[in-house]
């Protein structure tokens, strides 16, 4: 039964890279000039719409690779070359200006929820985590993903000690979607963006997480370099993401200001 387990936890994680590889690689026309926005996994369906807008009215071609922040923020502190960076917190960005990666101070672009997803359950069962029909709950690593933090404080705040053993925890939020839609765990705890997502929306049962139980999740966004030679195209990326067009499509997708 273990056995079955890993395995069936190794394909996941497999179908996540080939996600990963297939939206870095998006872009046909990519070059040296395109606009490379890391990403925090909960912004991955919103980000593409984000792109799609400001692309109709610019002449910037855009990719979008994404990851857990703490994974990205990795990866910037190595010299990865990313333009942009959104996060779904500001630890990471303010961390990234501290090291002096940063062209100036992070600045918050929403705030995200939680939600807690099902393919297998109805929306009654959510609320309560430690029914025994309850099996595997999937939540992101705390220790790199800011929304993996939040599940964490939720399951504090309810004093939720029973579950600690259905506990799966993904590399990300990504992983974490990968695992409720394959019905590997019965319940997800990800982010409202996902749910409210087309390409998910009306897939299983979901319900919003009462935001009192855990910390407001700011998410942050910044211009990686000062010495990036794309910093125009970077800035007007940045100053559409405070658009009233770009928050139109952010709130579709549950985000706050």
């Amino acid at each position: 039964m273990r056995s079955d387990w890993v395995k069936v936890s190794v394909s996941v994680a497999l179908l996540g890279w080939l996600c990963l590889v297939m939206i870095s690689a998006s872009c046909n026309k990519s070059s040296s000039n395109d606009l490379i926005i890391a990403t925090s996994a909960n912004m991955q369906y919103v980000m593409n719409d984000l792109i799609e807008a400001f692309e109709k009215e610019n002449d910037i071609i855009c990719r979008s690779v994404v990851s857990s922040s703490g994974k990205l923020t990795a990866q910037i502190s190595s010299g990865a070359p990313y333009d942009l960076f959104f996060s779904a917190d500001k630890k990471y960005p303010e961390q990234l200006f501290q090291e002096g990666l940063t062209k100036d101070t992070p600045s918050v672009y929403a705030y995200g929820h939680l939600a807690m997803w099902s393919m297998t359950l109805d929306k009654k069962d959510l609320l309560d985590l430690s029914a025994g029909n309850v099996k595997r709950i999937a939540i992101a690593n705390p220790k790199m993903a800011p929304y993996g933090r939040a599940a964490q404080q939720m399951l504090d705040h309810y004093k939720y000690l029973r579950v600690a053993d259905k506990l799966v925890f993904g590399e990300s939020i990504s992983q974490v979607n990968q695992f409720v839609s394959s019905e590997v765990v019965d319940i997800g705890i990800t982010s409202l963006s996902v749910v409210l997502s087309p390409i998910l929306e009306n897939q299983g049962a979901w319900t919003e997480v009462d935001t009192t139980t855990y910390d407001p999740i700011a998410q942050s966004m910044v211009i990686v370099s000062k010495k990036n030679q794309k910093l125009e195209s970077a800035e007007l990326f940045k100053k559409f993401v405070g658009s009233t067009q770009a928050k139109s499509i952010l709130k579709k997708f549950g985000f706050t200001f």
